[in-house]
């Protein structure tokens, strides 16, 4: 009887271990963003896309504020590139990468699809926002993802 007991215990302590493991890999690490700026007078594909999008009120993106679009050279695309690790064994799915906007911010752009974070990797992600020339690229970044269908989010101060 002592042994059964001594081997019940065991399990439960390994189950609560690993179930403990699994809490700890719901939490994602966000490493590192880095910032690229490109003005918009280099992107102007993207950039007349995008306006005319918001002009026409077919923009999927995040808008943040109006502004007018006439001078191109007054805007720029800051591309924030989101370094994340995933450290346990579920995958992390339907990442979305969002930007607490600085007062020179104008809209994000959306993303093409919602990337997945496979358990134990890492990898980039990236999101685009358009904002007025000259502007500072700190930002605090949030990023909302999804473990087994439940919401999880993560911050980021650049």
């Amino acid at each position: 009887m002592r042994v059964i007991t001594c081997v019940l215990v065991l399990i439960t302590l390994l189950v609560g271990a690993f179930l403990g493991y699994c809490y700890y890999g719901t939490q994602m690490k966000i490493i590192s963003v880095v910032a690229t700026v490109t003005p918009a007078q280099e992107a102007l594909g993207t950039f007349n896309e995008a306006t005319q999008q918001v002009e026409n009120g077919t923009f999927s993106g995040t808008k943040y504020r109006e502004a007018e679009y006439a001078m191109p050279n007054s805007f720029s695309f800051l591309t924030l590139t989101v370094r994340m690790e995933n450290p346990g064994l579920l995958p992390m799915d339907w990442i979305r990468i969002s930007v607490v906007p600085d007062a020179a911010d104008v809209f994000q752009l959306a993303s093409a699809r919602t990337p997945s974070l496979a358990g134990s990797n890492r990898a980039d992600f990236s999101t685009t926002i358009l904002t007025r020339t000259g502007a500072d690229t700190l930002r605090k970044i949030k990023v909302l993802y999804y473990v087994l269908g439940r919401p999880f989010e993560a911050e980021f101060n650049m």
